[in-house]
C-alpha cells in the first residue's frame, strides 16, 4: 500500500472491526504493481462473534483507469 494511503486504510479497517459497529469496510488506495502504482477500490464486511471480529470477506477492484480519467477531468 502506498505510504500516503496507509493511515486511511488502517482507519477504515479499525472502523469496520469496531465492536458494536456495522462491520462495513470501504477504501480506495494505491498498491505497488512492479514499477507502477495501481488504484484499488475495496469493500468488505467484517463478521463478529459477540464483540470479537472473526472474519472479513470482500472484494478489491482495479480502478486505476477511473482515477486517471477523474484526474484528467479535474485538470480541465
Amino acid at each position: 500500500i502506498h505510504p500516503d494511503d496507509r493511515d486511511a486504510v488502517r482507519a477504515a479497517l479499525a472502523r469496520a472491526m469496531r465492536p458494536g459497529g456495522d462491520g462495513d469496510y470501504a477504501a480506495e488506495y494505491r498498491v505497488a504493481a512492479g514499477d507502477d502504482w495501481r488504484w484499488l477500490a475495496s469493500t468488505g464486511q467484517v463478521f463478529f462473534e459477540g464483540d470479537r471480529p472473526v472474519r472479513m470477506v470482500g472484494t478489491a477492484v482495479d480502478v486505476t483507469e477511473r482515477k486517471r480519467l477523474e484526474a484528467e477531468l479535474g485538470r480541465r
